[in-house]
């Protein structure tokens, strides 16, 4: 069982920052993907790696799918439920999810990880097009980072 997540001082500052960062960066399996992505994210304003089992692990979507369906049973829906149990992160109701927290998106046939924006009307998930706001007619699920 993990401890209890806490945000660094200067959090929300260290989060606009690092969304404004990766508005022009390219989309790299393993590097700069959904999972990948919001775990830095998390990682810079909380200290807390939720990576650590799948980082540096794959470079592919065929490995990302294989490492995802070894350690979760399915998807990235599933994955994210892992993680946030193992790591002690609360579920919240989408409607209740604010800056800095995870949220699961349907994207497409699939589904995606984002972090909540300073609008918290708005998921930013990496995509193959870029950095992608979603509004929340989109977001399935949501977990706390504070």
């Amino acid at each position: 069982m993990g401890s209890e997540m806490t945000r660094v001082n200067g959090w929300e500052k260290i989060l606009s920052q690092q969304i404004e960062a990766s508005k022009d960066k390219a989309f790299q399996w393993g590097i700069f993907d959904c999972a990948t992505w919001a775990c830095d994210l998390v990682l810079a304003i909380t200290g807390t790696d939720l990576a650590t089992e799948f980082r540096g692990k794959y470079s592919n979507e065929a490995e990302a799918t294989q490492l995802i369906k070894d350690f979760a049973g399915s998807d990235i829906e599933a994955l994210a439920i892992k993680v946030a149990s193992d790591k002690s992160l609360k579920e919240v109701p989408v409607k209740f999810a604010s800056r800095g927290d995870i949220v699961v998106i349907k994207q497409g046939d699939g589904k995606a990880l984002g972090i909540v924006g300073s609008d918290a009307r708005y998921v930013f998930v990496t995509t193959e097009k870029g950095l992608t706001r979603f509004p929340q007619k989109y977001w399935i699920r949501a977990f706390a980072t504070r």
